[in-house]
């Protein structure tokens, strides 16, 4: 009875905290990354304090820093962009030709002799065309909402740095008597989860964006450095990321009139980039640090992902890492943290 109990409570738990996440996402999103951008630049913070400088400056030279980081990005990126926006109804002219002759190819290919079948079939490719369009702008709504949290986010970043010390001994002052070096061992590992991963992951976007970019370029399609830096930056969106980013290299290399050579050197360029990242540069730049079983990741990403949209894909490996690390120091609870990982959780 016991056990039922507790496994009652736990469902209730989990189901509160979904509909808590769900309908204060609009709040609880950029203040997640608020939090996670503070522990992020708290060690360049303390480095500074150590040089004299005071915290308030040091905040503020980490809030540059990040603004640097972003100009430079986005700027890139804008500079590089100027010509395909130039361009845009050209490429939008051949990919209209280019979806008629897909189409006409597609019905002389099955066989349809009658008038009126091929016009039945030219309007349904016409329909799912329009859904899959909505669909795509569906998507960049939300990508472009998730920019915006992320500017919301850095002004939490500033305000949760300014109030760290106090935070630290409040989360002190409530942990249980005999549970203090406990929680400061948690607080420490999260901050370590934190900065693995997300530096992991920057230096990861950065290389892969430069190796795509470089790629594209080899095999000819155009606008190759600002397709291969976006689709860098997609990376950051774990498993769909790097999906939506060759689509949108094929999607430029067929707008732009490419033969086929262009179009097997932006596969050949994504696979030979994946498989990079998979054996060589995530176990080598990012390490063992986040240590969750790609199954739990998957799902996790999934769930986070219809929570909070494409914010909470960024997130949900490094929150479920954090919620794992308390749950291996919480006797109760490391059953949990053993089956989310992949070392035995502590004993």
């Amino acid at each position: 009875m016991k056990t039922l109990t507790k496994t009652a409570l736990l469902i209730f738990l989990i189901i509160g905290t979904v509909i808590i996440l769900y309908y204060g996402r609009n709040f609880l999103l950029p203040l997640a990354f608020g939090g996670f951008f503070a522990m992020l630049f708290t060690p360049m913070e303390n480095w500074l304090q150590k040089k004299g400088i005071p915290k308030t400056g040091a905040v503020m030279i980490c809030l540059l820093t990040v603004l640097a980081v972003i100009g430079i990005f986005f700027g890139l990126i804008a500079w590089q962009g100027n010509s395909l926006a130039e361009d845009w109804p050209k490429i939008k002219e051949e990919l209209n030709q280019s979806g008629e002759d897909l189409e006409d190819w597609a019905i002389a290919n099955i066989g349809i002799v009658s008038a009126e079948q091929v016009q039945q079939i030219k309007e349904n490719l016409a329909n799912q065309k329009k859904q899959y369009m909505s669909w795509i702008q569906s998507y960049l709504g939300s990508f472009l909402n998730t920019l915006l949290h992320g500017l919301l986010a850095i002004v939490y970043m500033v305000f949760l740095m300014l109030a760290s010390e106090r935070l630290h001994q409040f989360a002190m002052k409530i942990a249980p008597g005999g549970k203090k070096d406990e929680t400061q061992s948690v607080l420490n590992e999260a901050e370590d989860i934190v900065s693995s991963f997300f530096v992991g992951r920057l230096m990861l976007v950065g290389i892969q964006g430069v190796l795509y970019a470089i790629g594209f370029s080899i095999f000819g399609l155009q606008y190759a450095i600002p397709v291969g830096l976006l689709a860098g930056l997609l990376t950051f969106i774990p498993y769909m990321g790097n999906i939506i980013g060759g689509l949108l290299a094929l999607f430029i290399g067929l707008a732009t009139g490419g033969g086929s050579t262009i179009i097997f050197g932006i596969i050949g360029t994504m696979t030979v980039v994946q498989l990079l990242e998979n054996y060589v540069l995530t176990p080598w730049i990012v390490g063992s640090e986040v240590s969750l079983n790609p199954f739990f990741t998957f799902i996790c990403v999934i769930a986070f992902s219809l929570v909070w949209g494409v914010g909470g894909t960024v997130l949900a490996v490094p929150i479920t890492a954090i919620i794992k690390t308390i749950f291996d120091h919480i006797p109760d609870l490391r059953p949990y943290g053993y089956v989310m990982g992949l070392r035995d959780a502590k004993t």
